[in-house]
């Protein structure tokens, strides 16, 4: 019996077709009937028709002639200590300990805190009752 290696000696060289026939050899017949049909079919590109669109400048509204509002008045409080304590209310309602911070931040005698709670937060709360809705701001513990 002979072995391929005596078929096929040492210094033959290999041809590309060799290689295609042994490839070929490898695929099953029905597949490569598949591979073929496949690569002998051509490809179907269907153009994409778009339609143009006529373009149309948007549309800009005139110009109105009216006077904007005049910005709100500031309130005039009763208690000058007051309008130091207005801009503290940012979300949150401010507590007495931020408060009397503030008042003495603002060059003014430091206040109790029944005098805060009772007179000058219920006076900015009075001129703005929307003021009194937040929440209480979170209270700084010390040691």
């Amino acid at each position: 019996m002979r072995r391929i290696a005596d078929l096929y000696p040492a210094e033959a060289k290999t041809d590309a077709r060799d290689v295609l026939i042994v490839a070929v050899s490898c695929i099953p017949p029905l597949v490569l009937g598949h591979l073929l049909h496949l690569a002998a079919t051509p490809v179907r590109v269907t153009p994409v028709v778009t339609k143009a669109q006529p373009v149309t400048a948007p549309v800009v509204p005139p110009a109105s002639a009216e006077v904007p509002e005049p910005a709100p008045e500031p309130i005039a409080y009763n208690d000058p200590r007051c309008a130091v304590i207005r801009p503290l209310y940012d979300g949150l309602r401010p507590g007495t300990k931020a408060i009397r911070t503030a008042i003495v931040a603002a060059g003014f005698e430091a206040p109790s805190y029944g005098v805060i709670r009772g007179q000058l937060r219920t006076e900015v709360e009075q001129h703005e009752p929307h003021l009194a809705a937040p929440p209480p701001a979170p209270v700084a513990f010390s040691a």
